[in-house]
């Protein structure tokens, strides 16, 4: 009989389990939802409750506000104006301060004292206060901890209600990922891929269908979710916009004054150089021969134009003229109609009198 190992233990469920749950729900990964979300909370509260406190007031003058993504957000925090107003005159205030303490341009010297005083350790900028390094970024340091997030996913991941819920959710974008898979025992890290293998299986699909269906041979054919399947993976490897942020603070600043850095040069072999010679001047002929039926079409172009425009200038004289024809008809028509009756009535006269002489003969043979 072999030996089995009791099923690992589940922890009480509390509510950061259930924060989960709902996060699952919805789009994108669920961690960075919940920083989203928990960011929005945090700087409602602080404008709401928290704009006139002055230990509050403290902090953020000593952070002038917060980073560029928490700065945007309040934007979207509802009757904010108010109260980022009242932060930002205040943080103003701080600047200018410390502008105005800013100490003299020193007067110019010459190169090789500069030169002297920096091999010293006399030379270098003086400090600027406005520069100096400052405290985190308040909402990002208050909001609950991702990593607390990602330990209560891999603790629950044996549950089944939890682990269903995950299932149907779009799971962890790449960055949370990876930071999961560090805090999780070999146990949860091997269910947590053996869940998210086959969805980023599913999702390369989606690209090539994608890809696919944009074919002509294909285009007829319906589009289904495979059209946001760009989107998706774009957030699977970077998160949702701005959870991380760029990478420009870990770039470092040049030293000052000094010069930029040639760019290197790779030396070209001559075969090299006579085969590009050759692809430059075949390239100019064929931008030549486009510029020259280009040219011919314009012209060509230009004189079916012409065409076209004494076309209807001919149509519009035969439209007048058979109009006036037709016009002309009726007034013909209209002096037929009349003659014809005068005809008509002369007969009918003649007839009257023809009778009148008729009878006077008879009424003289009768006497």
């Amino acid at each position: 009989m072999t030996d089995q190992k009791p099923p690992r233990e589940i922890p009480p469920r509390f509510m950061r389990y259930f924060d989960l749950r709902d996060a699952f729900g919805k789009p994108g990964c669920p961690v960075c939802r919940l920083l989203e979300e928990g960011s929005r909370r945090y700087l409602d509260q602080l404008l709401y409750e928290q704009v006139n406190d002055p230990g509050t007031r403290d902090v953020l003058r000593a952070t002038r506000g917060f980073c560029n993504w928490h700065a945007w957000m309040l934007r979207e925090i509802l009757h904010s104006a108010s109260g980022v107003s009242i932060l930002y005159s205040d943080f103003l205030g701080e600047t200018i301060r410390s502008l105005k303490r800013l100490p003299e341009r020193p007067p110019a010297v010459s190169p090789l004292r500069r030169f002297w005083a920096r091999l010293r350790g006399l030379g270098g900028p003086a400090p600027c206060p406005v520069r100096e390094p400052r405290p985190p970024c308040p909402a990002c340091h208050g909001w609950p901890s991702e990593t607390y997030d990602l330990q209560t996913l891999v603790a629950f991941l044996d549950d089944s209600e939890f682990s269903a819920a995950y299932e149907r959710s779009d799971g962890l974008c790449l960055p949370h990922l990876e930071r999961a898979l560090s805090l999780a025992s070999p146990v949860a890290a091997g269910r947590l891929l053996e869940m998210t293998l086959p969805r980023l299986e599913h999702l390369r699909w989606e690209l090539e269908e994608f890809g696919r269906k944009r074919d002509y041979r294909y285009a007829e054919e319906e589009r289904g979710e495979e059209g946001t399947a760009w989107l998706r993976a774009v957030e699977f490897f970077v998160g949702k916009p701005q959870v991380f942020g760029n990478q420009r603070a870990h770039i470092p600043s040049p030293a000052v004054n000094a010069p930029l850095p040639a760019p290197a040069v790779r030396p070209v072999p001559a075969d090299e150089l006579e085969r590009l010679k050759f692809e430059l001047a075949r390239a100019l002929q064929r931008v030549q021969e486009i510029t020259q039926a280009w040219t011919a079409e314009s012209s060509r172009a230009a004189a079916l134009h012409y065409q076209v425009t004494q076309l209807q200038e001919e149509k519009r004289r035969l439209e007048f003229t058979v109009a006036g024809l037709r016009g002309g008809d009726q007034t013909w028509n209209s002096l037929a109609d009349y003659l014809r009756d005068r005809v008509q009535a002369l007969e009918r006269r003649i007839a009257e009198l023809e009778g009148t002489a008729d009878a006077q003969p008879e009424a003289a043979d009768g006497g």
